[in-house]
């Protein structure tokens, strides 16, 4: 029964790391789209993830947080406290309040249980909350907002990766002016958010199932499936015939 657990636990998130490989060379439109979506989606599957998941929600987000303090809820924000590891010093986050911590009854609960499976598979997993920006300084892109669909595609990729550095207009996913419900985020247009999609380094579905906070190897299929340790990132990581999907290259 373990090989077979060991197995399914490989097949899945291989099965659907094809699926969205497929998806996003077939349909870009559609993970281009859902972009605008994006602030929501993150404060109601991380808001789940505080009330229900606790330890899923902080060994998610860094190895460098630790224990949860604390959170209060207002009108607009919910503001967590929390402690690194390293040096127990405080760290806040914020996020958009939807009412998705409130299981005050059955009915609520449930219904925050459905709502955050339709914003997990619909939009959050395909977003990628480390390596993706949330917003962009208008300022660098042409009246027409060409700028990103012509010049931009032309430069080299390190070029790229600078100029994206630094017209961010946030520092995380968790800061509190890009959280806010009440204001609108940057990079509404097609155009700009379909090329960020196609240049993220790693959707969050992928992070969150196929990267493990352990230190062995677990292989399945032979010595070249499963989750295999690397240094690199100081995880286990999805190997699908000697290839790593973090790291995205043979390991």
């Amino acid at each position: 029964m373990s090989k077979i657990k060991k197995f399914i636990d490989w097949l899945l998130p291989t099965t659907i790391f094809f699926v969205m490989e497929g998806v996003n060379i077939l349909f870009p439109y559609y993970p281009a789209y859902i972009t605008k979506y994006g602030k929501k989606a993150r404060a109601i599957v991380y808001g789940y993830w505080l009330t229900n998941k606790p330890e899923r929600f902080y060994n998610y987000l860094s190895p460098e947080l630790g224990n949860i303090i604390s959170y209060t809820n207002t009108d607009k924000l919910i503001t967590i406290f929390l402690t690194t590891r390293r040096g127990q010093q405080e760290s806040t986050l914020y996020l958009g309040n939807y009412n998705q911590l409130d299981n005050s009854t059955v009915f609520k609960k449930y219904i925050n249980l459905i709502r955050y499976y339709f914003y997990y598979i619909a939009i959050w997993m395909w977003l990628d909350d480390f390596g993706n920006i949330n917003g962009v300084n208008k300022q660098v892109f042409n009246s027409d907002n060409s700028f990103i669909c012509n010049e931009f595609l032309r430069l080299p990729i390190y070029r790229r990766q600078q100029l994206v550095e630094k017209v961010k207009l946030y520092d995380s996913i968790f800061a509190k002016d890009y959280q806010d419900p009440s204001k609108k985020v940057e990079l509404n247009k097609f155009t700009n958010r379909l090329w960020f999609v196609r240049h993220q380094y790693l959707y969050n579905y992928l992070r969150d199932k196929c990267v493990r906070s352990t230190y062995e190897n677990k292989y399945c299929l032979g010595s070249k499936n499963g989750f295999v340790y690397n240094p690199a990132i100081d995880r286990s990581c999805l190997t699908i015939i000697g290839y790593n999907i973090v790291i995205r290259r043979k390991v």
